[in-house]
């Protein structure tokens, strides 16, 4: 993984959390990932898994694979090095979806172990796939349980739903909430948060292929990650980037309001292919009922991309269940 030179740019561009009707602008619906912190696997040092959700099968067509939502639960290794006792074969692991509506729903897995070697090393992953939830602004929790040990994972509300269903708002409900089938939560369970939510707009104007990212653990922040790809021929590498431009900015439109945000960073990979530029934004507190939907917006030098989000990714202490409960992962408290 590439290194990041960092600069500090706090005064260099505004960035403003617009709730408020603004100029249409092309959006994205379509998240592609959910990132979460590795797990210890009990009985081991330093064996590791790390848990990914994604959503897919968006594409129509008779060939396309039906919409869904899945966990992907991986373990990395040297080539030829053989997986824990503990979790080898499919049935070693056990993986369930806990809705807000009571459901409780068994995963329909690959037989086994999926390996992709690279660089020799080998990510093994289990692949569960789930159809989508209701259509409702519900929070969401996958359970694994492995090795004697039953993992949490939590999905912001508004994540089990097809991205792709109409809206619908939540006025009678405001922060997230364990669902019936979870309690009590067993003693030695572990919670896991989520890290970030990424959507993937594409290729725009300047040629980059951009993504956006979101976290809220108590206040929101999002990053803009573009990406220019290296010549294919021998010569000036011109796609390499710079922190000075282009300008960017970020904006949300949704319910009426309007809330100020704070440039945070710019960072540089070291090839200069890459380049991300993060923002926070002013609390949401009082200014919101219930949860909803917001339309994130990007623009650089003047041109607006949009990303459709819910609130659980920008309102207040929407973004976690009951933050102060011991049972979180220590890494996380």
């Amino acid at each position: 993984m590439s290194r990041m030179r960092v600069a500090s740019v706090a005064g260099w561009t505004s960035a403003v959390l617009v709730m408020a009707g603004a100029a249409q602008v092309p959006v994205t619906t379509n998240w592609q990932r959910i990132r979460y912190p590795p797990v210890t696997i009990p009985g081991t040092a330093r064996e590791h898994l790390t848990f990914l959700v994604s959503s897919g099968g968006h594409k129509t067509g008779p060939r396309e694979e039906p919409s869904h939502l899945r966990l992907d639960v991986m373990w990395v290794a040297r080539d030829g090095v053989p997986r824990p006792d503990v979790i080898s074969g499919a049935q070693a692991v056990v993986v369930k979806l806990h809705t807000a509506d009571g459901k409780v729903v068994t995963r329909s897995s690959s037989p086994d172990w999926v390996g992709v070697g690279n660089g020799g090393w080998t990510t093994w992953s289990l692949i569960s796939t789930f159809p989508w939830s209701r259509n409702a602004l519900d929070e969401a929790w996958f359970e694994v349980r492995a090795a004697g040990q039953a993992w949490w994972i939590e999905l912001p509300y508004g994540f089990a739903r097809n991205p792709n269903a109409a809206e619908v708002l939540d006025q009678g409900r405001d922060v997230p909430r364990f669902p019936a089938t979870m309690q009590p939560l067993g003693a030695g369970d572990i919670l896991v948060p989520w890290l970030a939510v990424e959507y993937e707009i594409g290729r725009i104007h300047n040629g980059a292929l951009l993504s956006v990212s979101f976290s809220n653990p108590f206040d929101a922040r999002t990053s803009v990650v573009s990406y220019r790809e290296p010549p294919r021929q021998v010569g000036p590498d011109t796609s390499r980037q710079n922190l000075d431009t282009p300008r960017v900015a970020v904006g949300l439109e949704a319910a009426g309001r309007t809330l100020t945000s704070r440039d945070l960073a710019r960072r540089l990979s070291d090839d200069r292919h890459t380049r991300t530029d993060d923002f926070t934004f002013d609390r949401t507190a009082g200014l919101l009922t219930g949860r909803a939907f917001g339309t994130v917006t990007v623009s650089i030098d003047g041109q607006r991309y949009g990303v459709r989000v819910p609130s659980s990714l920008f309102a207040y202490i929407h973004g976690r269940t009951d933050p102060e409960n011991k049972q979180w992962m220590a890494e996380s408290r």
